[in-house]
């Protein structure tokens, strides 16, 4: 059998991961799990795993074990709070998202997603200037701009709404830049 570095096989069980090759990344990640629990790149990656397959509870556990490995990593402070809104712990999910976009603050994503928890509780107004500073920091990121339409729409600011909606229609998505 042959041996791999732990990058190499990380980058192996990603690749196995983003290709829908969920067993094979799995396999991958319990081996190095038992042999390196302590690394944070490998529990984020386990817990982007789990999310993708529903299994959420061990999704946040991942995530909250490579939080407390890397705490200064936004990315993985924006997966726990994926993970926990989808468990439906908002309020954690929330303090998760605001000490992601408290260490990288230029990432629109963030915005958007800390938008999505707000809005599912009912917290239109937030959720409204989150979205916009998304698209303050990011004038072509169409999920913002949809996003946001849907909040003024359940807010019955139909008009700006339809704006927004329009708006996303005409941004270019990643797939449109392509050549």
């Amino acid at each position: 059998m042959q041996k791999f570095t732990l990058d190499e096989a990380l980058t192996m069980a990603a690749e196995h991961q983003q290709a829908g090759r969920f067993k094979e990344a799995e396999a991958i990640y319990r081996q190095l799990l038992q042999q390196t629990p302590d690394h944070a790149k490998l529990q984020n990656l386990w817990g982007m795993l789990c999310y993708q397959t529903n299994r959420l509870t061990e999704a946040v556990a991942a995530f909250e074990k490579a939080a407390a490995l890397a705490p200064q990593t936004a990315e993985i402070h924006n997966n726990l709070g994926e993970a926990l809104r989808a468990c439906g712990e908002y309020r954690r999910a929330e303090q998760a998202a605001l000490r992601a976009l408290s260490l990288s603050p230029e990432t629109p994503e963030f915005y958007v997603n800390l938008a999505t928890i707000l809005r599912e509780q009912g917290k239109l107004d937030e959720a409204d200037s989150r979205l916009r500073q998304a698209i303050a920091l990011d004038g072509h990121y169409v999920e913002a701009y949809s996003d946001l339409a849907g909040v003024l729409a359940v807010r019955g600011r139909l008009d700006e709404a339809m704006r927004m909606a329009q708006a996303a229609a005409s941004r270019p998505t990643p797939s449109d830049m392509t050549t």
